[in-house]
């Protein structure tokens, strides 16, 4: 329960700095791997997924490259063990939708298409709004 009230009091939303955010899952992944009740893991992994995909938008803007594709896949991993959560899902499709994003820019529609067929994939199975109307509208378009 601790750890589950401590992670709700401390979101990451004001959180860019690649050295903080380090620190935060350095701090949070021996936690993860000795959880041993899955509520809490399922907490530790969205927070986990919520530190790597600002750890991912951070590196895109500075180094970008593989860092960036290591932590946004990493930020998916952490996601996918979090669920069924909504915390999880929110964060699947946001790992996605940057993703997306990034190969589009790269000119590599068809993998941008997948990206944002994964999040539909992801409402379809759960039941549950995650595409956003650019979304909708870039689907359309690739």
């Amino acid at each position: 329960q601790y750890i589950i009230e401590e992670l709700s009091e401390h979101p990451l939303r004001n959180v860019s700095s690649e050295e903080v955010l380090r620190s935060i899952i350095d701090e949070l992944e021996p936690w993860y791997r000795n959880c041993a009740r899955d509520d809490h893991q399922n907490a530790l992994a969205i927070r986990l997924a919520d530190a790597y995909y600002r750890l991912a938008k951070t590196v895109k803007t500075s180094t970008g490259g593989s860092a960036f594709w290591d932590h946004a896949e990493t930020a998916q991993e952490y996601a996918e063990e979090g669920l069924p959560w909504y915390g999880a899902k929110s964060l699947l499709a946001k790992t996605h939708r940057i993703q997306s994003r990034t190969h589009e820019r790269r000119n590599e529609l068809r993998e941008a298409k997948q990206h944002l067929d994964r999040i539909r994939a992801l409402e379809d199975r759960y039941d549950v709004a995650l595409l956003n109307d650019t979304d909708r509208n870039r689907l359309a378009d690739l």
